[in-house]
């Protein structure tokens, strides 16, 4: 395969280093990587507003560590490095699909007070594999069909007796949802929920 583009969001080495040594290391890890093996790749740096448009996809970043900084906190002052995960959708045959990444409580909140209802997707990547950090105003304004984790089938149990996993599953409008756990899912989209994933 080919490796036309990269596109992330990191904080600085200093900022990630800040919150928990080792952090900078992955940074600069993946920059080695990308300079020795990646050189004729496009490499972009996401801000929070831009939609990029490949083959027939249209990527729109949401949220990133930036948006976290504002005249009160810095990302220095958090001890929580996923609150730098990236949130973007991805709009493609007359679908929106959300990914929340690693995602963490104040992000998700933030990004839910930021755009409301127009974060309305079919599809929903739960925020960190369906452990610590999902919300139920995330999930309330992305209210999907389909709901994606991806965590071991042991932890799922446990991790659907969250608040915001029982409120995303349970309470809003998810027909099916699906956990990867060491398997791989293939569709051809668009995608409506078939009863092959855990149906309600």
């Amino acid at each position: 395969m080919t490796l036309e583009r990269i596109i992330y969001n990191f904080p600085s080495e200093a900022d990630a280093k800040s919150v928990e040594s080792g952090n900078e290391t992955l940074i600069r890890r993946v920059s080695g990587t990308i300079s020795a093996y990646y050189r004729n790749s496009a490499v972009n740096k996401a801000h929070t507003g831009q939609v990029y448009n490949i083959a027939d996809a249209e990527i729109e970043v949401l949220y990133t560590v930036e948006d976290y900084v504002n005249a009160r906190r810095t990302f220095t002052s958090t001890k929580i490095y996923n609150l730098s995960s990236m949130i973007f959708s991805v709009s493609i045959a007359g679908q929106k699909i959300m990914f929340l990444g690693d995602s963490q409580v104040d992000s998700n909140n933030q990004t839910a007070t930021m755009y409301g209802s127009y974060l309305k997707s079919d599809i929903v990547q739960v925020a960190h594999h369906g452990g610590e950090g999902g919300t139920t105003s995330i999930y309330k304004v992305i209210d999907p069909d389909i709901a994606l984790f991806t965590t071991t089938d042991a932890l799922l149990p446990l991790y659907l007796e969250f608040t915001y996993n029982d409120y995303l599953v349970n309470k809003l409008h998810v027909k099916e949802y699906y956990n990867a756990a060491d398997r791989i899912y293939t569709w051809v989209l668009p995608y409506r929920p078939t009863g092959s994933g855990w149906v309600k």
